[in-house]
């Protein structure tokens, strides 16, 4: 942006149109705004790739889950083992989650530094030698506001996903692990007839819930 508003500053100062460099200076502030275009193309493809990739594509996936569902389904648990087991599970999945939102607070740092935030000293405006010229004008400083307000805004949509991530989390949990008498008592009926009574069975009849009897008999 002070690039920028350097580029323009002769045309507001000390440029009339007369003046007989005024090709170049058009020039000059063409210039300026293709590279500010390409800075802001270079920062939203930042963005889009680093940010909302991995909030909108994967923490918000719907496969996105605190545990994995094949690995809770590998094997049968005993209740102690299930709890000891599962907790390190649980830390794993919330080391590899964490991770990713630390990516996402580096893409912010990435994001200003490619504003030029972070920059704690002013840059001067360039003097003229013209003899017409008699004020400098000084570059007006960028508002850090803009970059707060966008770290808020991401902030904001990172506990968004962290919060649907959890819920969807325990409605899968609940799902595996609740059973109806009913749903048990049919299963458990197929799955002894499929064993022991050896009867023809149709593809359809034999969609046991084994899994949801594995952990009916724990």
């Amino acid at each position: 942006m002070s690039e920028v508003y350097r580029s323009f500053e002769p045309g507001l100062h000390t440029l009339t149109w007369s003046s007989l460099n005024i090709d170049a200076y058009i020039a000059k502030v063409h210039r300026s705004l293709d590279r500010f275009e390409s800075s802001i193309s270079n920062i939203n493809k930042l963005i889009a790739e680093k940010i909302d990739h991995i909030l909108d594509d994967e923490l918000m996936n719907s496969s996105c889950l605190l545990f994995s569902i094949d690995y809770l389904r590998s094997k049968l648990w005993s209740p102690t083992e299930f709890v000891t087991q599962m907790r390190s599970h649980l830390n794993e999945q919330s080391i590899i989650i964490g991770e990713k939102l630390s990516q996402i607070q580096q893409t912010f740092r990435e994001v200003e530094d490619m504003l030029k935030l972070n920059s704690t000293t002013t840059q001067k405006s360039r003097s003229s030698t013209s003899s017409t010229r008699r004020v400098k004008s000084t570059t007006p400083a960028i508002n850090n506001e803009a970059m707060l307000t966008f770290i808020r805004y991401y902030y904001d949509k990172m506990n968004y996903c962290i919060q649907k991530l959890i819920e969807r989390s325990l409605i899968h949990f609940i799902e595996l692990a609740s059973i109806t008498e009913t749903k048990y008592l049919i299963d458990q009926t197929k799955l002894i007839r499929f064993l022991f009574e050896g009867q023809n069975i149709d593809e359809h009849s034999m969609n046991i819930d084994q899994q949801r009897i594995k952990y009916r008999l724990i």
